[in-house]
């Protein structure tokens, strides 16, 4: 369990959907998303240096969710509607998929740190 320091920095709110696989008229396999929860989270989006091969060293911005280690979030579920738990403002509307999830263990106490990268061509 995360410490109640940590907990208090838990500053936002996201939708989390997540797919399910169902089959058209025609057979092919359709994936439809669902909303799963709603989470309280901490979203950080940062600039840094990101290496690209045959390039060097390019800009790039890199976003990440905290949780409590309790949250149950997998790889590929999706991310939307980040906002301020205070106001109801939107931090960042997404969509995003979750791309790895880590545990950390740190002096705040566990939680899980997931990195995101943001899905292009869908709301």
């Amino acid at each position: 369990m995360a410490s109640i320091h940590f907990l208090k920095k838990l500053i936002h709110r996201a939708t989390v959907e997540r797919a399910t696989e169902s089959r058209s008229l025609s057979g092919e396999v359709v994936l439809t998303w669902a909303v799963r929860s709603d989470v309280t989270c901490r979203y950080v989006e940062k600039q840094e240096a990101i290496a690209q091969e045959g390039v060097g060293f390019m800009m790039g911005r890199r976003h990440l969710l905290l949780t409590d280690e309790g949250v149950d979030l997998q790889e590929d579920d999706r991310i939307k509607d980040i906002v301020l738990i205070a106001d109801g403002l939107s931090v960042n509307p997404g969509p995003f998929r979750i791309e790895a999830k880590y545990l950390r263990n740190t002096f705040a106490g566990h939680h899980l740190s997931f990195n995101l990268e943001r899905v292009e061509g869908e709301t």
